[in-house]
């Protein structure tokens, strides 16, 4: 999102651009400064709590996404977080409340031009108008049909060619897969004849499980950084998701020296707790 000076109406605003619910968005103050209005806090503020006019956003909500910074009020300064902004509704309501000289082509045109004619044939057509804010909504909508022509002429004009990349076959394949919960996976009698040599048996029982756990995690991590393809997943009696792995990659990666590493990494992790 963003600032920009544009020439509204025939008014020169501050206008919000890229929020993804208003296609625009107005400095309420400076609205109701361009109406005419007295003390144009107080009236953007009284127009804020008439029924029906809707929810109002403040700066303070987007200002963290704006890029390029905040317009200067008229004391130089950029305006508050409170400070309201709204919508393209809301600003047409505030100009035909004004009468300042400013706003008073845009009230006239909606007044005397665009509402008797939609009472009298059901519409407006500001093709058929030589009123200057009619003439320069006209010019801006001919700009865009023109920026639409020629970005489907770019379009068109392109030939997109992908290439199929080539998949190599996974060296795998066919083989039965293993999941790490499975008897023919974790090696509860390996784990513990390892673990009795770093602590006592009664804890190296009770470890077990967080140490399956952290294989788990280390496999996945080299799974993913050696090879990447998706693996199935197969669901525990305890409702728990495990990798299922080509059984040749588990039997080769389940090292003496992986089973030593993930009882250490337990026990710091106990004792750091």
């Amino acid at each position: 999102m963003k600032f920009e000076k544009r020439n509204f109406m025939g008014i020169e605003l501050d206008v919000l651009v890229g929020h993804p619910e208003h296609d625009l968005l107005f400095v309420a103050t400076q609205v109701a400064r361009a109406a005419g209005l007295k003390n144009p806090s107080d009236a953007a503020w009284s127009a804020s709590s008439l029924k029906d006019f809707g929810e109002v956003l403040r700066i303070g909500n987007v200002a963290s996404e704006i890029i390029g910074g905040l317009p200067a009020s008229p004391s130089g300064r950029a305006y508050p977080q409170v400070t309201s902004l709204f919508s393209e509704p809301q600003v047409y309501t505030m100009l035909l409340r004004g009468h300042s000289p400013q706003s008073e082509p845009f009230r006239k045109w909606v007044t005397e031009e665009v509402l008797p004619s939609i009472r009298k044939t059901g519409k407006y057509n500001a093709e058929e108008s030589s009123n200057p804010i009619a003439v320069a909504i006209m010019d801006e909508l001919k700009s865009l049909r023109g920026e639409i022509a020629e970005l489907r002429q770019e379009l068109q004009a392109k030939t997109f060619t992908l290439a199929t990349p080539a998949v190599e076959p996974s060296p795998y394949e066919g083989q039965p897969g293993v999941a790490l919960c499975d008897p023919a996976g974790f090696n509860s009698r390996l784990y513990r004849e390892l673990g009795e040599e770093i602590i006592p048996r009664p804890a190296v029982d009770r470890l077990e499980s967080r140490v399956v756990l952290h294989i788990e995690v280390e496999l996945g991590k080299k799974w993913d950084a050696e090879d990447g393809r998706k693996l199935k997943d197969h669901v525990s009696r305890e409702r728990r998701k495990w990798r299922v792995y080509p059984k040749d990659w588990l039997v080769a990666n389940l090292t003496r020296q992986l089973y030593i590493s993930a009882l250490q990494a337990v026990i710091a992790e106990k004792l750091s707790a």
